[in-house]
């Protein structure tokens, strides 16, 4: 499996992370863009899982989460990776940008950054993995975060194996 780069350069060092890959049978150069339009809406679990978090539905795509969720879009390498982050106390706060984000050690208890890093493994076939990794910088947050981890996890993980599979079906044109 190739290397996060970009998740190496901005949280190098993590408490925790979550990582689920998919195959999909289509070039990266097709998968890529279908990525970054994707609309989630038809996932009526990940719907009623972010409901049941206070979490908002509508808008059901990674830009929709980027601008309804404090998330911000940090970097990007076209046809390979796309990596979003937060960064906060008690919710999520806006990165005034990807620099300060990598140095900053000391503002906030918690980052969080999640990826999507494309492999091409043939010209008709790709690997999508996707990997979060949370990083704490006080042991209180570590601790409630640990917690909170135990239980949400199963569900955190159930939502991004969901979204890759929406991803594969779409890019491999399979109805449902």
């Amino acid at each position: 499996m190739v290397k996060s780069t970009l998740m190496d350069k901005y949280l190098p060092d993590y408490d925790f992370n979550e990582v689920h890959t998919i195959i999909i049978k289509q070039p990266v150069e097709k998968v890529y863009p279908l990525l970054k339009s994707q609309d989630f809406s038809s996932e009526k679990i990940i719907k009623a899982l972010f409901k049941i978090r206070g979490l908002p539905v509508s808008n059901f795509t990674l830009s929709g989460l980027v601008e309804q969720m404090n998330f911000t879009w940090l970097a990007e390498q076209e046809n390979k990776e796309l990596l979003i982050a937060y960064w906060g106390n008690v919710k999520p706060e806006f990165i005034v940008n990807a620099e300060t984000f990598r140095q900053d050690k000391s503002t906030y208890n918690r980052k969080i950054i999640w990826n999507f890093l494309l492999e091409s493994l043939t010209n008709t076939s790709c690997r999508v993995t996707t990997e979060t990794r949370i990083k704490h910088y006080t042991a209180k947050a570590k601790i409630i975060f640990s917690i909170y981890w135990f239980f949400i996890r199963p569900f955190s993980g159930l939502i991004r194996i969901l979204m890759l599979q929406n991803l594969k079906r779409r890019a491999e044109g399979i109805k449902v």
